[in-house]
């Protein structure tokens, strides 16, 4: 059986590991649907073009945002939060030994993904309140695109900044850094 540091290294890697993919997974999502959601926007400022080509893009468009968009949407979002729950659970849980100090930040890092893979659905769900609510013609939908365009950029970055704190975590240099069994860990 491997050491007891041993196993913690183990699951902090596998944690990290899950965090990245749920990060990454995130980035994915957003992409996703702020590409939705300009398209949502482009779509009628594009209505008078009555070419084959345009309505060819104006019907691919509609297709890909009313079918295909969603579905990808919540397909990515949920397995986000699976993974960042996995991630959180794992690196959290209680370990035997101390945790290593190049680990030190992983709980937080780790919480930071878990909230934003929550809130990653937002842009989309204030399309769907504002057009539920008055429709996507009344006087808040253009402010409401704005906001969901804004938000989703806003999580982009957040994701992004997530993955780079992810990334060094576990790679750190000087004094507890080194393998389990080796001179330096700690």
């Amino acid at each position: 059986p491997p050491a007891p540091e041993q196993a913690a290294e183990k699951s902090l890697r596998t944690a990290r590991g899950l965090g990245l993919g749920a990060a990454i997974t995130g980035v994915v999502s957003v992409v996703f649907q702020g590409l939705a959601l300009l398209s949502a926007v482009l779509i009628p400022s594009n209505a008078d073009d009555w070419s084959a080509e345009g309505v060819v893009v104006w019907l691919m468009a509609a297709f890909m945002s009313i079918m295909i968009g969603p579905l990808l949407i919540l397909l990515t979002w949920a397995t986000s939060f699976g993974l960042a729950l996995a991630a959180c659970i794992s690196a959290n849980t209680r370990r035997s030994t101390p945790t290593p100090a190049q680990w030190a930040g992983i709980g937080g890092v780790t919480g930071g993904i878990i909230a934003a893979s929550i809130f990653q659905g937002a842009p989309l769900t204030i399309i769907i309140l504002t057009a539920a609510n008055e429709g996507a013609t009344g006087d808040s939908g253009p402010a409401a695109a704005t906001a969901a365009i804004l938000v989703a950029v806003a999580l982009f970055f957040v994701h992004v900044v997530l993955i780079s704190k992810l990334r060094t975590l576990g790679s750190g240099v000087g004094p507890g850094t080194a393998a389990p069994g080796r001179p330096g860990f700690t």
